[in-house]
Order: structure tokens, then C-alpha cells, then sequence
């Protein structure tokens, strides 16, 4: 059996018309069109990937691509789509920036798992409109999100160092709480991707 006959998990919803959307001109990618360009900003969201470094990752061949699709590969690096339809594998530089994670961080907060994967990710309409600046209160937003991203880098390095010593410290073990991951959310605030308030 060919791994081109089996049937394929579903994709993530892209909303993406990569045959249409542009193509690669003189070693850059260049989109056909504001939308189309703006349709990758949505798909790069949608798939934690940095939407300008999006290039960088390491290109998939179809058989490694079908078998993970289909949930046979193993453990594999995160695999996502580029404007051009090409998979590739993320690594360091094609991860979404700061700024992106602390925003998506405080939209799914509190969310389950079913309100994530819907037809929209929460806070997807808000960051396309914090990029395209639709108007004043959006570049303010884009600006509020930046500054966010840079309080929560603090923020993910104190808690980090106070998890660490809880790990250790008998006294500390309330803070601990039994794991890093809950020591972290238990510290974080939740608009940095600790456990929700109320």
C-alpha cells in the first residue's frame, strides 16, 4: 500500500488558494495580491508560524508529507503549509514571533479545545488588524501587543527561575504544585498564558 492511497487526517481549515496567491520572483516569494497576502497572515496565524521567516523551514518530500498527514511517521518536527502549498518543517526561525504567541496566548485562555479548532481561532480577526492597521485603535492595539510581549518575556523568565527553585525547595511545594507546567500557570498571569482568572 502506498502512502498516496491512505486516507489523510483532515488539515487544518487554511484558508489559502496557494496556486493563485503568487510566486517566487528573483529568490523572494511575492504574493499576487493584498488579499492573497493577507490570506497567509490568517493561514501563518492559524499555524503558529512566523509569517515573513515562513521560507526558512525545511522543505517536506510528498512521502514524509502523506505519512504524517495520515498519523504514521512517528515523532516528527511541527510540519505546516506555505503560501507557495509547500510543507516544510518548523524550526527556530520560522516559529512565530513574540508578539504573536503573547497575543494567541491571552485569546485562548479559558477556551477549550473545541472552541480553538472552530471555523476562526480566537483573537485571529484581532491580530490581522492590529497588522493591516485597519484604524488608530488598531495600531494602538499592535502597540499594546508588542509591549504585552515584552512584560510576558519577563514574566515566563521569573516564573521559570521561581519553578526551579520550587522544584527543589520542600517549603515551596504549594508553588510547585507537582509539575513545572502547573508551577508555570499557576505564576503566570493569565494574559501571559496562566490559568484563567474567575
Amino acid at each position: 500500500m502506498s502512502y498516496s492511497s491512505l486516507k489523510l487526517k483532515s488539515r487544518p481549515a487554511v484558508v489559502l488558494d496557494a496556486a493563485n496567491s503568487g510566486g517566487w520572483k528573483n529568490g523572494r516569494y511575492r504574493f499576487a495580491t493584498p488579499e492573497a497576502e493577507q490570506a497567509w497572515q490568517r493561514a501563518a496565524y492559524r499555524q503558529a508560524v512566523n509569517a515573513d521567516t515562513w521560507h526558512l523551514g525545511d522543505e517536506v518530500d510528498d512521502a514524509s508529507r502523506d505519512a504524517i498527514l495520515a498519523g504514521i511517521a512517528g515523532p516528527t518536527p511541527p510540519m505546516y503549509r506555505g503560501p507557495d502549498g509547500r510543507y516544510r518543517f518548523a524550526n527556530a526561525h520560522t516559529i512565530e514571533d513574540a508578539a504573536t504567541r503573547s497575543h494567541r496566548a491571552r485569546y485562548f485562555a479559558g477556551k477549550t479545545m473545541d472552541q480553538i479548532a472552530g471555523a476562526k481561532m480566537p483573537g485571529e480577526d484581532e491580530y490581522l488588524a492590529a497588522i493591516y492597521g485597519k484604524s488608530q485603535s488598531s495600531v494602538a492595539a499592535n502597540d499594546n501587543i508588542m509591549r504585552r510581549a515584552d512584560d510576558c518575556a519577563q514574566e515566563h523568565l521569573e516564573c521559570d527561575q521561581l519553578c526551579r527553585r520550587a522544584k527543589l525547595s520542600p517549603d515551596m511545594r504549594g508553588i510547585w504544585g507537582g509539575s513545572r507546567d502547573r508551577c508555570m500557570r499557576g505564576c503566570l498571569s493569565a494574559a501571559c498564558g496562566g490559568n484563567p482568572v474567575g
